[in-house]
Order: C-alpha cells, then structure tokens, then sequence
C-alpha cells in the first residue's frame, strides 16, 4: 500500500512540472493573469461588472492548478537562488521534455540516463536530484505524505 501511495505522490509531482512546462513555466501572477484576462475576453459584451466577476470566479476555479504553478516556480526559483541549477536542469531534462506528449514506458528512465552522460553525473544522482525536486514540491504546495491511518485526532 505504501508503494503505490507513493507512486501516485510521484505521478502527481511529475504531472505538476509537465503541466507548468505545458504552461510556459508561468509565474503564478502571469497564470492568474492569463486565466482571468482569457475569462474576461470570453465575458465581452457582458455588462463589465459581470464580466469581471465571471473572471474572478474562473480564477477561484483554477486554484489548485495556481498552486502547481505556484509551487513549481518556488520549487525552481529556490534551487537557482541556492546554486543548485543543476537539479532544475535534471527536472527539465527528465520530467519536462515534450510536455504534450504522454510518458512512455522507460521515457523516465532513459532520460535519467541521457542526463547522466550529458553532465556527466551518476544515474543515482540523478535521482536523487529529482527526488529532492519532489521533496521541495511537496513542501511548497503542502501535500501530506503521511498516512492518514497513522494520524491521531
């Protein structure tokens, strides 16, 4: 039970930095701004007050995505503030290449691997460097790694 909790922390960590890389790696105020100039524009016509509520609900929906957003570019902005690009550059390499497009089996791995020679640096580095990425991630964006069974009310 505990591999697979984990596999799905991991697969929602990769889908975040694929999604904002589909994104253009906004920063969380030019995604919010897109959304809600984007709802604005669909609204014209509208009386301007509506149009301007109907965008801010549109924001309000897209929240959790916002807070992808947000925590991948917390997540990158601190590595390259505490000199550790590299790891920005292994999840990049690794997790954000061809965004679009849906991961293939071994994709992970053989892209781990090309890293590793392109650096040069050990496939196990580089794990490790991206296992630090979705450490920070998970942080960031406050998701709970724990086991609900384990808690104590």
């Amino acid at each position: 039970m505990a591999n697979s909790k984990r596999k799905n922390t991991m697969d929602y960590m990769t889908a975040a930095f694929r999604f904002w890389a589909r994104r253009g790696c906004p920063t969380y105020e030019e995604a919010r701004d897109r959304i809600f100039n984007r709802a604005l524009k669909s609204a014209e016509g509208q009386d301007p007050e509506k149009a301007v509520l109907y965008a801010e609900g549109e924001v309000a929906r897209a929240s959790a995505e916002l807070c992808d957003v947000m925590a991948c570019d917390i997540v990158f902005r601190e590595f390259r503030e505490s000199g550790n690009e590299l790891i920005c550059e292994a999840v990049r390499e690794v997790y954000m290449v061809q965004p679009f497009m849906p991961i293939k089996r071994n994709d992970i791995t053989n892209r781990v691997r090309a890293f590793s020679y392109k650096v040069p640096i050990s496939e196990a580095q580089v794990y490790r460097y991206l296992a630090r990425a979705r450490k920070a991630f998970v942080t960031v964006r406050n998701l709970r790694e724990d086991d609900p069974d384990e808690i104590k009310w």
